[in-house]
């Protein structure tokens, strides 16, 4: 549970109209790569209960100094919401600052922002109910430990998972969740 909210946040629901659009074409599930450690720690995968959150950086914008007409970035934001269950999966994210390094940010740019807002807007009262993000799909440079951790959806595509590969003991004693098993 969240404690403290950021009180200091001064992003509030308007302030993503200026330059970015959320995506209505998403299906409401989780990604299957992650149905284990969701089944694992009893947190619904039922579309009624997921709200994605896919937010594009594709439009103009005000830039911080006020300059109109800014071009978009194409950086990302795509994730899903399980309000009942107080989750964020983070599913692919690219910052407008990674898809365009060399050109003006919109105000509005950090992961941390887009996702508070969008956690405020999909559990409403709820909100102060976040216990886990999940990262899904990460991707890294090849590195010596590349063969323990890659699969056949490419290398550290489930990192997060690294614990499931022991079995689902391993994965419920790395969560704090050890039961019995039969």
């Amino acid at each position: 549970m969240i404690m403290n909210a950021p009180a200091n946040n001064p992003w509030v629901q308007e302030d993503l109209q200026n330059g970015w659009t959320k995506r209505e074409d998403v299906v409401a599930e989780p990604p299957q790569e992650l149905d284990f450690v969701l089944d694992s720690m009893g947190i619904s995968r039922s579309y009624i209960d997921v709200k994605p959150a896919y937010w594009n950086q594709d439009k103009t914008f005000v830039d911080a100094d006020g300059k109109p007409d800014t071009p978009a970035t194409l950086g990302y934001y795509h994730n899903k919401m399980i309000p009942s269950s107080g989750t964020i999966i983070a599913e692919a994210n690219y910052s407008p600052k990674f898809k365009a390094p060399n050109q003006p940010l919109p105000p509005l740019n950090r992961w941390s922002d887009i996702v508070w807002l969008s956690w405020l807007a999909e559990a409403g009262s709820e909100a102060s109910n976040l216990i886990l993000i999940l990262r899904n799909n990460i991707i890294t440079q090849p590195t010596p430990l590349g063969p323990m951790i890659s699969n056949s959806r490419g290398l550290g595509s489930r990192m997060i998972l690294g614990a499931r590969r022991r079995g689902k003991r391993s994965w419920l004693r790395a969560m704090g969740k050890e039961e019995r098993m039969c």
